[in-house]
């Protein structure tokens, strides 16, 4: 018998039903057996005997990217290709995921993780409880040790306490912790701005108020973060700050703290940098409700895509050169076009939305940081411009043709994508493409980096050509 009931939704991404409230979603890159039998059983401490069968109807054409599996609780729909999922009630209510960042193991009548903690995942850095980054491709993921098994556990529950026993049904019943481990914590997280006055300042407020408080917590200011009040890559350093070694030093600190009944915590983190903290869900939803507020409907013009159109970090005079009009910047770092596929389909931003036009810069990282061959790029940014024609088909979408970099790895696939994409585009009246591969000269490429435009090429290549196509930014 079985240990549960499976569905293989294509050669390299299973479904795993363990009742008609739970599944398992699992992406494997391994070669060979792609499911092997030590991963079945998804924990040392949890369910061994097999489960019931559970009945559920799976729908999804041959040429489908997705296939929809029903059972009496709710709908999984799973993309064929990549794996991620969605999960709505029979009445259509989405479920997951939501337009929100999820923290907790309980939102939205919702448990979600996955087994990379068990599995000893090479990165230590856990984005609430499931989220880690890689090194390799500089991405947030959840792939295992193997570096090619993703393995993630949906549980669906009307209340905490059933979802609370069908997870433990699933990897057993954890051991109680001790009394103050269920008492009151308190953070400080002042933007690296916190200080050992400030925290015994705290500290004194909540006794000399009677707040029952167990333990406090002291974030990635205490020196794994920061540095005198300004911010530093996380996990850069393992050092107290200069604002916690004053006036007394800390281990003086912390006993004084003991003395006044409290435990302390500290939290290193591991990701590269503080920019790299911003989470896509959060991102969206800013530039969502920016565009609620202040763009016009059917004449905002919006600039989205990967860095090139970060208006933090990289295209700094932005509303420089678009001031006075109706033109929004909302890029996010890093992405690829598989990330503003998702973007579309599952958080709030661009839904709902009836901009003027959309200007795009994307595709260098779908082959520098994923590794996409030229097929398999063209594929996906024809695909997701597709999808967003069809979303939003009253828009004009302007695509500016990837850059080269300094690093010359993939010139020819760059150089391959750029040819496919203007052929693609010259048939089409709502999108137009705009070459600037070989306007992206040397002197325009950040010398620091050897990836991003100067300020100069913003206003002498992006800016100027996007208006030479045509391009009309309304005034506000």
């Amino acid at each position: 018998m079985q240990y549960c009931t499976t569905i293989l939704i294509s050669e390299h991404i299973r479904l795993d039903l363990f009742t008609a409230e739970m599944f398992r979603v699992r992406v494997s890159a391994l070669p060979g057996e792609k499911f092997p039998e030590k991963y079945e059983i998804p924990f040392a401490i949890g369910r061994t005997s097999p489960w019931e069968a559970v009945e559920y109807r799976a729908d999804g054409e041959t040429d489908s990217t997705m296939v929809a599996v029903r059972t009496e609780k709710f709908v999984v729909y799973v993309r064929k290709d990549t794996g991620t999922f969605m999960v709505e009630t029979l009445q259509g209510r989405r479920l997951h995921p939501e337009a929100a960042p999820r923290y907790g193991m309980f939102k939205n009548h919702c448990i979600l993780f996955d087994a990379a903690s068990f599995w000893k995942e090479e990165s230590s850095c856990s984005r609430y409880s499931h989220w880690f980054y890689r090194r390799e491709t500089g991405r947030y993921d959840i792939l295992l040790k193997e570096d090619a098994l993703l393995d993630i556990y949906f549980i669906r529950a009307e209340t905490y306490q059933k979802g609370y026993a069908l997870l433990n049904e699933l990897v057993g019943a954890e051991p109680m912790l001790p009394k103050k481990g269920y008492g009151y914590y308190q953070t400080q997280h002042l933007g690296a701005k916190g200080s050992q006055p400030l925290l015994m300042q705290t500290a004194a407020l909540l006794r000399e108020r009677d707040i029952p408080c167990d333990t406090l917590i002291l974030d990635y200011e205490w020196g794994d973060g920061a540095n005198g009040g300004e911010e530093v890559p996380w996990g850069s350093r393992l050092d107290w700050s200069d604002a916690y070694c004053w006036p007394k030093s800390p281990a003086d600190m912390i006993a004084e703290l003991h003395e006044m009944h409290f435990d302390v915590m500290t939290i290193r983190h591991s990701i590269p940098s503080y920019e790299g903290r911003m989470d896509e869900d959060w991102v969206c939803a800013e530039y969502a409700a920016l565009y609620e507020s202040e763009g016009t409907d059917g004449k905002t013009t919006v600039f989205i895509g990967d860095s090139f159109f970060n208006g933090t970090n990289f295209w700094t005079n932005f509303n420089e050169i678009y001031a006075g009009k109706d033109a929004q910047i909302a890029g996010i770092s890093s992405t690829t076009t598989y990330d503003w596929e998702q973007i579309m389909l599952d958080r709030v931003f661009l839904h709902n939305m009836n901009p003027k036009n959309i200007v795009m810069d994307i595709g260098t990282n779908n082959f520098y940081d994923d590794g996409d061959s030229t097929d398999t790029a063209i594929e996906s940014v024809q695909r997701m411009f597709t999808l967003m024609h069809d979303k939003m088909p009253e828009t004009h979408i302007w695509y500016f043709s990837v850059a080269q970099r300094t690093n010359t790895s993939y010139r020819q696939n760059v150089s391959d994508l750029n040819d496919a994409m203007q052929a693609w585009c010259a048939d089409k009246d709502w999108i137009t493409f705009i070459d600037v591969e070989d306007l992206m000269t040397a002197e325009y490429i950040r010398p620091a980096d050897g990836v991003h435009p100067t300020l100069d090429a913003y206003v002498d290549v992006y800016a100027a050509q996007l208006e030479k196509a045509g391009c009309v930014i309304e005034d506000k």
